[in-house]
C-alpha cells in the first residue's frame, strides 16, 4: 500500500530497502504544505525484523536523507510484531516530548539500523493538526 489518510491519521508504509543511509525506511514530505502539530506517532510493526538489536528512529528534518530523533529514538523493534508509541517514555524522541512540529516544507524520516532484514514491514501512524497562525 502507499502512504494514505485513514480515520483522521496519516499512515506511512515503512519497509527495509537494504540500504544503510539515513531515511532508508521512509522519507515523506509534509503532505499538507502547512506547519503541522504532530500529537501522536505509533509504529505498528507487522513484519519480521531481526534476532539482533534492531531499532528504528523517527523524526523531522529539512532534508529527505536525514536521521532525526524528534518522535521515536532508537526504539527497539527486534520482536516479530509489536506496537510502539512516542507517548511511552521508553520510545519518546529527543527530550521525551510527546508532540512535535512538522514544518511546512519538512520531511518525516524513518531510519532503520543495519540489523533490520529485508522482510521488515511497519506502518507508522501519525496524528496531527494544522498549526494555527
Amino acid at each position: 500500500m502507499a502512504n494514505r489518510f485513514s480515520n483522521g491519521a496519516y499512515v506511512i508504509d515503512v519497509a527495509s530497502s537494504g540500504s544503510t543511509v539515513a531515511g532508508n525506511g521512509a522519507s515523506v514530505l509534509n503532505p499538507e504544505g502547512v506547519s503541522l502539530l504532530v500529537t501522536h506517532a505509533i509504529a505498528d510493526l507487522i513484519g519480521a525484523t531481526s534476532s539482533s538489536a534492531a531499532s528504528v528512529t523517527v523524526g523531522f528534518s529539512s532534508a529527505a536523507a536525514s536521521t532525526a530523533t524528534t518522535l521515536l529514538f532508537d526504539t527497539l523493534t527486534s520482536s516479530a510484531a509489536g506496537v510502539f508509541s512516542n507517548a511511552s517514555s521508553g520510545n519518546a524522541g529527543t527530550g521525551g516530548v510527546p508532540a512535535a512540529l512538522w514544518s511546512s516544507g519538512g520531511y518525516l524520516t524513518v531510519t532503520l539500523n543495519t540489523a533490520h532484514t529485508t522482510s521488515f514491514n511497519m506502518n507508522l501512524v501519525v496524528e496531527y493538526e494544522p498549526r494555527s497562525t
